[in-house]
């Protein structure tokens, strides 16, 4: 079986959807599966291999430069290389409707008579910008309508994103298939206490203090805002922030505030491990991969309402509250305090949550899933 991918990025770029893309590519190629796999030349792409071949495409990454949102804007050169690759390929994957080169590419498929497969990672996201917000439900009821309707199938891997999808009225050509994300549990695994506390003694943290962690990108959507009020409230707090962006949590000069930047995968690991509590106040993307990563270590999350009825199963491992710009600070301030004073209960929760991820989440499940509905719609 031969497949065309099309992301807007390489997994380098370290957002949650190429990386979700970059898992399932790495087992169907040792599955044996050929895949070409296209996306912005603004990161490294994977090695190639005999089963694997990266495009990079040429590329202006300058709307998340200047407004945080990633959006890559391609050549619309592309059109030939892609007809030419679509041609010779079975089936085409797409991780998302909205990009341009996703677009095309699902043009390309279309005229070609290439059966399309759409991963819908995203639903919508309540921007405070709210001309950014009118102009993403306006293209989300018609264009992403349109594209998800024409699609051959349409996979979602969070449950509150296809709900949001179905509240739109969407018609698919088949229902659609619901495959969860999975984790790397030989990367994230959790450790006990002794090792836990010798982390933190080596990231030169106070062992008696509370530490929160957030991993993503530092832009509005993850709830950058939010946490810097939360930070400067709470500065008995040790709050851990991994990734990058333009809301930089070092703007906000706070002595109890940590941050470390562009870290590999396996660079995570000890920030999960020795954290108390992962918090990720997010909207509109349900259950971002690193929820998962931080559950597989062990450590509880403090999230969104929309993320924990992701999985209803989760209930009395999970902490949550609404995220609503006008009174998110109060709410998330009040649970907030509810966690701190449950300190023991915290700890306790740690070997149930390790479990739950290891037991629920994999990417050879996943991988294998989606191995079986491309042979299905072949």
């Amino acid at each position: 079986m031969k497949i065309l991918v099309v992301t807007h990025y390489f997994p380098e770029h370290k957002g949650g959807v190429e990386v979700v893309a970059g898992e399932i590519i790495n087992h169907l190629s040792k599955n044996r599966v050929e895949i070409k796999w296209f996306a912005s030349n603004t990161d490294s792409p994977p090695q190639n291999n005999q089963f694997l071949e990266c495009i990079s495409i040429p590329t202006s990454n300058i709307i998340e430069k200047k407004f945080g949102f990633a959006y890559p804007l391609w050549s619309l050169t592309i059109y030939r290389q892609l007809w030419r690759q679509i041609k010779q390929v079975d089936l085409v994957h797409l991780h998302e409707y909205i990009y341009i080169g996703n677009l095309i590419a699902f043009y390309i498929a279309k005229k070609q008579g290439k059966p399309v497969i759409i991963t819908q990672h995203i639903g919508f996201i309540p921007f405070s910008n709210k001309l950014f917000s009118f102009l993403l439900k306006l293209v989300n009821n018609t264009l992403g309508k349109y594209i998800l309707s024409r699609c051959d199938r349409t996979v979602f891997c969070s449950k509150v994103i296809e709900d949001y999808w179905d509240s739109l009225k969407t018609k698919y050509k088949k229902k659609p298939a619901f495959i969860p994300n999975g984790v790397d549990t030989n990367i994230f695994y959790p450790v006990k206490l002794e090792k836990r506390l010798h982390i933190k003694k080596e990231l030169n943290l106070d062992s008696n203090k509370l530490t929160i962690l957030f991993v993503g990108r530092f832009v509005e959507k993850k709830g950058l805002k939010l946490l810097e009020k939360l930070a400067r409230n709470y500065q008995e707090i040790e709050w851990l922030f991994a990734g990058w962006g333009s809301l930089n949590p070092k703007q906000w000069n706070l002595n109890n505030v940590h941050v470390w930047e562009n870290l590999q995968k396996s660079q995570l690991t000890p920030l999960y491990q020795c954290a108390d509590l992962l918090i990720l106040p997010s909207v509109g993307e349900a259950f971002p991969l690193v929820i998962q990563e931080a559950m597989a270590c062990g450590t509880p999350a403090f999230v969104s309402d929309e993320s924990a009825n992701q999985y209803p199963q989760l209930e009395g491992l999970i902490f949550s509250a609404s995220v609503n710009y006008s009174h998110s600070e109060d709410e998330w301030s009040r649970k907030l305090e509810e966690i701190v004073s449950q300190g023991e209960y915290l700890a306790s929760l740690r070997e149930a949550v390790s479990e739950f991820a290891q037991n629920y989440w994999s990417w050879e499940k996943t991988s294998s899933s989606y191995h079986s509905l491309f042979q299905q719609n072949n």
